[in-house]
């Protein structure tokens, strides 16, 4: 038992420090790079190891761990998002963010291409080192819908050796009607080689380089990957369905369209588009659920164990299942694998089907700008081949989409939300697939057969916010990773946060592996000479090196003796050592079947023992003369049975001691220091002997205080007294032990003496502890499941009723009417009236409250009622509650046993007062306070107006207005919440509900009365109507600028003023690290007439001086905001005064003219 508590104790410990030293690790290998901006982009340069982002008005630079090197602002600008310009002033302009749609490395000419949704997605060329604009495009490339665009660069004519960016870009309804139905091609081929023509389309003439959709169809397509593969470009993009777009017929919204995943190919030396194929994806779970909607997508090698050759290249693709629209969210998430060898073969097969004449098949997609073509009209009967690539528009087989799609079957599901990012590497005989999600977690997940389906081998916590790109670097060593506000920078593996083969092989982390002589968890190339031998180096934890057998299990704290030592999982044991408590001990011999003889040390050499148990922990270890490690470590236990304290730890311990039971002594030689009167371990008893006297822990013992009584407390295994050998118990209270004689019942039962206990503490029962000791000296083992308590009856008690209902069925409470108090039976005496809790108290009713004093004569209020002896039960009271003479009809489900009623009132047939009653066992108690039957006179209210949004805050006069419990209020058909704690009889006051929507605040336009209710009664009046006029507007401000000190009066200029009762202003701004926004504290404004107000302006605090712009919001009643067309204030420095010199400064000039 001893060594199984030394050993659980070891075991958390363990556990702790395990879990610090990851969390250690984790921390020191983590990079991160925050920003206030929202981020939508990321590139990584291979040649110097550098990071571009892309994101919100901004564009960074940062080093490879993270640090910013350069920042410049992209945005916000003036822009014409629904023309082509300005078009003279007839097309109207605004500030507009300039989201980052695309961020792409010229690595061969050593360049950063950006392009943003400002006007209509230009791009531009900035340089990868300072970030200035280099060149400037014009041409419209990314439109300027926040969807993500995709590029690539690749040659463009394969005899030429051209260059040419392929761009995918998405786009929403605008850009289908004039004048912008032609400003984005969906796909296009653009120039980058030639500064004059920069961004221009490759062709455009009549032969164009680019898809477009035609003029006034409502299509929807968004792109969401892209990649070259040979002689091929491909695009990963999510489109309407043929059916979907044929029964919406351009009138659907992107909620209600039907959209699949397609793979777009284009051949690179294809200017015109000839090649364009589409074919679909599908993705299966395991449960046959077609996961339509690709979200992420990346491009690898295989690992060994998908790969057909080393070199095949996979599409690794993250999907989620949607019946309409595009975006989510969704709960249940998919990734597949497509290898690229695949999608030529389907997308050859689809088109072979098609010219061999397949009468189900079509050639055009629905947006193309000639009607849908069958296959079987074309005539034509080209031979396909499996890079077939047409270059000619008199190709009478394009634009075609592929009608089967290349389906797979998922190797991963994930049901906790939808995953956004993912990227992926091979590594041996592994595809590693790194997946983000759209709550911040990093999934880690390994495929070596795409048939069986995997769980992630690791989960991280990265951001708050969905992760929205994840980039592996050249060297597949580290992971970029894109949140909305922050870039994390990780390593691909964290095997050294692993501090045990167990740990390091049991996550099936394919980077990692326990490379046994070095006693670490690595990557294999870590390991040395790890293929030298299949244990150097393991990944499964049935292979983990581990100590087999010790003989002798348990080893004497004595002279030395040999111990054989049998190992499993350890590679060949030459040049291995043996060491005990750090020592070597020679000689070490290497026998058969892995099998070690080495010497323990003597007991000179050992520590001495301490604990109660009579033992002490060492190390037993393997020392590899290689690694000049100990590789192998074990605790090994020394005992001696003198040293070992008490009958549990001696006789029902870990070794073969025996205990003296009269002598209180363990030892190794019972028939000598103990003969017939000793305890043996329990392997060696017979069946009929007993173990180690101890306490049983059964049940809890109650024992009431303050009272002279004696403990029973229940035990086994009670030698008989002899001689001095007796018993007695200790109870501590308080810190303070109180002793008696106790008494052996029987060998099962023992009572402690009467003595009376006492505890300080004001409580119901207190946890007290006691002990039993034999021979003065030998404490029984009690566990620590077993508890004593002293108790008190009449804490919180004052009446019979509470004592009977609320002491515990353990304690042993009555009432003693005598002395008016709950206590024991014994406690009362002889003639005290002791009332059990199984007899009536025919004590009476004591009512203290009664809330509320008033209510309307039609019935209906809740009344509660305080106080003592209300009855033991329900049943005691439930037609006894009078109120006024009228019969009150008590609530179940909030009666409290005899401290409290709650009950409804019944009708009166006018109004009347008198007190409230109960009676209990025919003992009638009756209140102080008397209820007054009433009918409220409501008469009239203020203000007559307030704004649409809610808020105002209305005043009801009248008379008799406190009447009954709850009281509600109407103003104009809308609720206004009654603040109950400012009710009077004069006056009640409520706030007109807050209106959420734009539907709801138009809707209210009549103006109506006022109405209020008691408890369900509502009488006629107050007098007169309530307007809802339009919200407040703010038009100007004057003076925009303001101190950063206050204090300076600002004009607000606006409509409909005056109808805010408490008008109030706050300044917002970011905080010094820019990732924040706080609020200066709210400053109360003045309503001077429906057209003016004046706010102080507030104090800016000192650290925000470098701020030049902070935001100013107004509030009106109950904090609803205000529109304002003015949401930004300069801040100047404060004024100053310097002294005259001399106290005098002469003007020297004719007219002096002071302007105020």
């Amino acid at each position: 038992m001893a060594l199984e508590k030394f050993s659980t104790w070891i075991f958390y410990i363990s556990v702790l420090l395990v879990i610090a030293t990851m969390y250690t690790v984790a921390f020191v290998n983590r990079k991160e790079l925050s920003v206030h901006e929202v981020l939508t982009n990321l590139a990584y340069d291979n040649i110097t190891k550098t990071i571009f982002i892309g994101g919100e008005n901004v564009l960074l630079k940062a080093s490879e761990n993270l640090a910013e090197h350069k920042r410049q602002a992209t945005g916000p600008n003036l822009d014409y998002v629904d023309c082509y310009h300005d078009l003279g002033g007839t097309c109207a302009g605004e500030n507009r963010n300039n989201v980052n749609k695309l961020l792409l490395i010229d690595s061969s000419k050593r360049r950063l291409i950006v392009c943003g949704s400002f006007n209509h997605g230009v791009c531009q060329i900035r340089s990868l080192d300072t970030l200035e604009v280099e060149t400037n495009g014009t041409d419209y490339v990314v439109s300027s819908v926040p969807l993500q665009a995709e590029a690539l660069i690749t040659p463009s004519v394969k005899s030429s050796g051209t260059r040419a960016i392929y761009v995918a870009t998405s786009w929403d309804k605008k850009y289908f009607k004039n004048p912008l139905n032609f400003l984005n091609p969906a796909l296009s081929t653009r120039v980058i080689d030639e500064l004059m023509n920069i961004f221009k389309p490759v062709k455009d003439d009549s032969s164009k380089s680019y898809i477009q959709y035609k003029e006034n169809v409502v299509y929807y397509a968004k792109f969401i990957y892209a990649f070259s593969a040979g002689i091929f470009n491909y695009f990963v993009s999510v489109q309407q369905t043929t059916e979907s777009y044929k029964k919406c017929n351009g009138a659907c919204s992107v909620d209600q369209a039907i959209f699949k995943t397609f793979i777009v190919r284009v051949c690179q030396e294809d200017e015109v588009y000839a090649s364009y194929m589409e074919l679909p994806l599908d993705c299966k779970g395991s449960n046959g659920t077609s996961f339509n909607i690709a979200q992420s997508a990346y491009l690898t090698k295989a690992g060994d164990g998908l790969a057909v050759d080393g070199s095949e290249d996979v599409l690794v693709v993250t999907f989620f299942k949607a019946d309409q629209g595009w975006s989510g969210p969704s709960q249940s998430s998919a990734v597949c694998i497509f290898s690229v060898k695949e999608i030529k073969t389907a997308l050859v097969s689809n088109l072979k089907n098609c010219v061999n004449n397949a009468p189900d098949e079509e050639i055009s997609l629905p947006w193309f700008p000639t009607h849908v073509l069958a296959c079987e009209k074309e005539q034509s009967t080209p031979t396909i081949t499996e890079n077939f690539c047409p270059t000619s528009t008199f190709y009478a087989y394009h634009p075609f989409r592929g009608k089967t799609p290349l389906t797979k079957r998922s190797v991963m599901q994930y049901e906790k939300g939808m995953l956004t990012a993912v990227a992926a590497m091979p590594y041996y005989n592994h595809t590693v697939i790194f997946a983000g999600t759209d709550s911040g977690q990093l999934l880690k997940f390994s495929v070596e057969d795409e048939q069986q389906q995997v769980d992630p081998y690791s989960e991280l916590k990265i951001s708050s916010d969905e992760v929205r790109r994840i980039i592996v670097t050249s060297n597949q060593q580290h992971l970029y990773i894109l949140s909305k506000h922050k870039v994390t920078k990780l390593p691909v593996e964290d095997c050294s946060t692993s501090e045990s083969c167990d740990r390091c092989t049991k996550p099936n982390d394919p980077f990692c592996g326990w490379c046994t002589l070095y006693k670490r968890c690595s990557q294999k190339t870590s390991c040395p000479s790890a293929d030298a031998h299949p244990l150097r180096y393991v990944t499964e934890p049935s292979n983990c090196p581990l100590f087999a057998s010790i003989s002798p299990e348990k080893v004497p704290h004595g002279p030395s003796i040999e111990l054989t030592v049998k190992v499993s999982n350890v590679p060949p044991l030459a040049g291995l050592k043996c060491f005990v408590n750090g020592k070597e001990q020679k000689p070490t011999t290497v026998g058969p079947g892995n099998e070690l003889k080495c010497q323990t040390p003597p007991e000179k050499d050992l520590p001495s023992i301490t604990s109660d148990t009579g033992d002490v922990w060492v190390d037993l270890a393997l020392y590899s003369t290689e690694s000049q490690l100990l590789f192998l470590v074990k605790k090994l236990a020394f005992y001696s049975c003198p040293a070992i304290k008490g009958c549990i730890n001696c006789a029902e311990g870990n070794y073969s001691c025996n205990w003296c039971t009269y002598l209180g002594r363990c030892t190794s030689n019972s028939s000598v220091d103990c003969q017939g009167e000793f305890i043996m371990p329990p392997q060696e008893r017979a069946a009929d002997s007993k173990g180690c006297p101890q306490i049983i822990a059964d049940k809890s013992l109650f024992v009431p205080a303050q009272v002279n009584t004696s403990i029973s407390v229940p035990a086994k295994n009670l030698p008989p007294e002899k001689g001095v050998a007796s018993y007695k118990c200790v109870v501590t209270v308080d810190g303070s032990r109180k002793t008696s004689v106790a008494y052996r019942i029987s060998d099962t039962e023992l009572k402690c003496s009467p003595l009376e206990y006492f505890y300080k503490a004001s409580i119901k029962k207190q946890e007290v502890k006691l002990e039993v000791i034999f021979r003065n000296s030998d404490v029984l083992y009690t566990p620590n499941t077993f508890k004593v308590y002293l108790y008190k009856c009449w804490v919180s008690i004052t009446d019979c009723s509470s004592c009977h209902v609320e002491a515990d069925a353990d304690y042993q409470c009555g009432w003693c009417k005598s002395v008016s108090k709950c206590v024991v039976q014994k406690a009362c005496g002889e003639g005290g009236a002791w009332i059990p809790p199984t007899s009536r108290c025919l004590t009476k009713p004591n009512i203290s409250k009664v809330w509320p004093l008033t209510g309307p004569v039609t019935g209906g209020t809740e009344i509660e009622i305080h106080g003592s002896d209300l009855g033991k039960n329900f049943d005691n009271i439930k037609d006894s509650v009078m109120v006024a003479g009228m019969k009150c009809y008590p609530d179940q489900t909030k009666y409290q046993p005899s401290k409290r009623i709650f009950c409804n009132t019944s009708n009166s047939t006018g109004p009347l007062s008198g007190p409230v009653s109960v009676k209990v066992n025919k003992i009638e108690g009756k209140s102080k306070q008397l209820f007054s039957y009433q009918i409220p006179e409501p008469i009239d209210f203020n203000p007559k107006k307030g704004p649409r949004s809610g808020g105002t805050t209305v005043k009801i006069a009248g008379l008799k207005m406190n009447t009954g419990r709850h009281i509600t209020a109407m103003v104009a058909g809308r609720k206004c919440v009654v603040d109950r704690a400012k009710v009077t009889n004069n006056s009640i006051s409520c706030t007109i509900s807050r209106a959420f929507s734009r539907r709801k605040r138009n809707a209210v336009n009549a103006s109506t009365g006022v109405t209020v209710s008691f408890d369900g009664f509502t009488p006629t009046g107050p007098r007169g109507i309530f307007v809802f006029t339009p919200d407040p507007t703010v038009t100007s401000i004057e003076p925009d600028e303001v101190f950063f000190g206050g204090g300076l009066m600002l004009r607000i200029s606006g409509t409909n003023l005056d109808t805010i009762q408490k008008p109030r202003m706050y300044l917002a701004y970011f905080s010094p690290n820019g990732t924040t926004k706080l609020n200066i504290t709210v400053q109360e404004c003045e309503s001077k007439s429906s057209t003016l107000m004046e706010c102080l302006s507030p104090k800016v605090p000192d650290f925000v001086g470098n701020v030049s712009k902070v935001q100013v919001q107004f509030l009106m009643d109950a904090d609803i905001p205000l529109r304002s067309n003015y949401t930004s204030l300069t801040m100047i420095p404060n004024p100053f005064f310097e002294h005259f010199e001399d106290n005098l400064f002469v003007l020297k000039t004719e007219n002096l003219i002071l302007e105020v």
